[in-house]
């Protein structure tokens, strides 16, 4: 029987969907260092569901796992300062995304993952559970920096936006210039519509030949990470972090 048939199917769709949709809001109000990790305690609902619906084994180590997931997830939270900036279509083109070192980062996150496609997916997907996984962590990675500029916007357009004119850096801008006019708006949207499929078809992938147990800890551990790293790079997210917060934030 189709899997398409099934209303159980159809239900944990709309759920993963509403669950992403929810995820990606939160980007507007946190930095991408911080929301990141915090999805990452999805592995112990994950974990649940695996032991006790689908009858996988249950191992120490998965609870040792589990237990340093969360832990981890606290330091990092705790580590990584606020950001003071509000962010609009204008200050993410011309602060963060011309940046050389963001622009330079993404190109290099880019070739990463036409390497991995082109060549290491087709010869070693099958064989190790860390080919699928990097290739899904580096594409959602992509996802949660488009989501972080995009979520960004929808705080201002909702708060009135196109109501009236605003100044920015001296310079005036019309009505809905600063969000929905700009035509940064609509492409990270495009993007994030974009990798999320992308990642999802990978991710999907490594569930069929490996077990979720096993999936989706090593896949929170290493789409955390790069997210991070991601969002460090491109929004500047570690710009004055005190030695107390590295030192969280890397025990974390």
């Amino acid at each position: 029987k189709s899997m398409l048939k099934l209303p159980l199917w159809w239900l944990g769709l709309l759920l993963n969907v509403g669950g992403e949709l929810g995820n990606m809001l939160a980007y507007g109000f946190a930095p991408a260092s911080v929301v990141a990790p915090v999805g990452s305690v999805g592995v112990v609902a994950n974990e649940v569901i695996a032991v006790v619906f689908l009858k996988e084994p249950f191992r120490w180590r998965d609870a040792a796992g589990l237990v340093a997931i969360v832990a981890g997830v606290v330091l990092i939270i705790f580590g990584v300062p606020e950001d003071p900036v509000e962010l609009n279509a204008v200050v993410l083109q011309d602060e963060y995304y011309s940046d050389p070192v963001a622009y330079s980062y993404l190109i290099g996150l880019s070739c990463a993952v036409a390497f991995f496609v082109a060549y290491l997916e087709p010869r070693y997907a099958q064989k190790t559970v860390l080919i699928w996984l990097l290739l899904c962590s580096m594409i959602s990675s992509m996802t949660v920096i488009a989501a972080r500029g995009f979520a960004s916007l929808l705080p201002q357009f909702a708060a009135g936006d196109c109501a009236h004119a605003h100044c920015v850096a001296e310079e005036l801008f019309p009505p809905c210039r600063l969000t929905v006019a700009h035509y940064l708006f609509w492409v990270l949207l495009v993007i994030i519509i974009i990798t999320a499929v992308w990642s999802a078809v990978y991710l999907n992938k490594a569930m069929m030949i490996f077990g979720n147990t096993e999936v989706v800890p090593v896949y929170y551990c290493t789409f955390t990470l790069i997210s991070i790293v991601g969002g460090g790079v491109v929004y500047r997210e570690f710009h004055g972090m005190p030695w107390q917060g590295w030192l969280q934030f890397l025990a974390g």
